[in-house]
């Protein structure tokens, strides 16, 4: 009934929810709920991804600081004599 990259998919969305939502609401402003209404997934989908909040938190984080590595690697490469003021401009 789902496509095969169905459960990748809501994952990678809430995943990116819960940066968002830890990002505008602090750790304490937003419960699960919010993080599943912020994905367009229920608190139960949210559960057959993550065990808690806080496993929600620690995987927000890491894929944070990966896209931000990402980010400084793309500006290094592209423009290797300034990367650091494109990456403050762009941050």
């Amino acid at each position: 009934r789902y496509q095969a990259d169905h459960k990748e998919q809501a994952r990678a969305r809430l995943v990116g929810a819960a940066g968002r939502g830890f990002r505008k609401r602090g750790y304490g402003g937003i419960g699960v709920d919010g993080l599943a209404k912020e994905a367009g997934v229920t608190s139960g989908a949210f559960y057959g991804h993550f065990a808690s909040k806080e496993a929600a938190f620690a995987e927000a984080v890491v894929a944070g600081l990966e896209g931000v590595q990402q980010t400084v690697a793309k500006f290094q490469s592209e423009r290797p004599a300034d990367w650091a003021v494109a990456f403050i401009d762009t941050y």
